[in-house]
């Protein structure tokens, strides 16, 4: 595996902050063209890492869930760099020293659509939190 640095500084954090505002007004419903589709969601950072985050509503139960795609060309992106983005896309429960291992309450999963294998995490935000 291809070790890739994560750089992020101010301006990466502005972005995520209109991202997420983003997200919080247009909600991804079934149907909808991929997030992945609209720069309004998707961070690209230096060395190849690309973030695509959006909020959507589960039916049942109705909760408001956050997801964050993380890839990087050519592999997977290093378990560490996903969860520190996470954290700045507001994923709770994580921290540095848990190392590789994701926050319990966090769902995990690979996805290749064709493009290359990309890394999925989901979170259910309690009410009142978002």
């Amino acid at each position: 595996m291809k070790m890739r640095p994560l750089i992020f500084g101010d301006a990466h954090q502005q972005r995520v902050r209109e991202i997420m505002a983003y997200s919080e007004r247009h909600h991804f419903r079934v149907g909808m063209p991929p997030p992945g589709d609209n720069p309004e969601h998707v961070l690209d950072f230096d060395f190849g890492y690309r973030a695509v985050f959006s909020y959507s509503m589960n039916k049942s139960p109705p909760v408001l869930v956050r997801h964050l795609s993380v890839s990087v060309p050519g592999n997977l992106p290093n378990p560490v760099a996903v969860f520190m983005i996470a954290e700045m896309f507001g994923f709770t429960g994580w921290n540095i020293m848990m190392g590789d291992e994701p926050s319990p309450d966090w769902y995990i999963g690979i996805n290749d659509d064709g493009d290359g294998p990309y890394v999925v995490v989901g979170q259910i935000i309690p009410q009142g939190s978002a």
